[in-house]
């Protein structure tokens, strides 16, 4: 039995993944996909051209690319071998977690189950449970979806400064072999 979508922008693209639905339409996935694939150091930066976009996007919809349409596209066909598993983990596994990962927090935030939190000592943004709520103190929700449990108990409030080991699949491996960058790309055509 398939479960109800939990995070809906449209329905160019639906998959399942982990357990939840995802449907998206065509420019929520494909920015989600490109981020992914700069988080995971694939591609140097978002400035991508359409058929790599529409390589990158087939690739984490479908899980392979059956005829490459771009440069990027054919780099990924053509080194499978290399680029298929980063620091031992599959990039699909790994671009496809970070699209959900990022629709799942917008989902919890969007249902008023987090809240999204500025963390002065790391300068960054990250999630709270508003029934949470303690002076500056607070803890962040973890950042990851969760592998069990229903959506509304999964915010687990890790210690402070508490860091997950890459071997628990909470944090995406270091980087991917990196596909340049479209200016990097150009200057090397000169």
């Amino acid at each position: 039995m398939i479960p109800e979508t939990n995070y809906s922008s449209g329905e160019d693209y639906e998959i399942e993944f982990l357990g939840y639905r995802f449907a998206f339409n065509a420019f929520d996935f494909e920015q989600r996909v490109t981020a992914a694939a700069v988080k995971l150091g694939l591609v140097e930066s978002n400035e991508l051209d359409e058929d790599e976009t529409a390589d990158l996007v087939e690739l984490v919809h479908r899980g392979l690319i059956d005829e490459p349409r771009s440069g990027l596209g054919r780099y990924v066909v053509r080194h499978w071998e290399r680029v298929s598993l980063v620091d031992g983990e599959s990039l699909v596994y790994w671009l496809r977690k970070l699209v959900f990962r990022g629709a799942w927090l917008d989902h919890r935030v969007k249902e008023g189950l987090l809240e999204v939190t500025w963390d002065d000592d790391s300068a960054d943004f990250g999630y709270q449970d508003p029934r949470w709520r303690s002076p500056p103190t607070s803890r962040p929700c973890s950042r990851s979806i969760p592998r069990s449990g229903s959506p509304a108990s999964s915010c687990s409030v890790p210690s402070r400064g508490a860091r997950s080991s890459a071997s628990s699949r909470s944090s995406p491996p270091s980087a991917a072999p990196r596909w340049p960058s479209s200016s990097a790309r150009r200057r090397s055509r000169r």
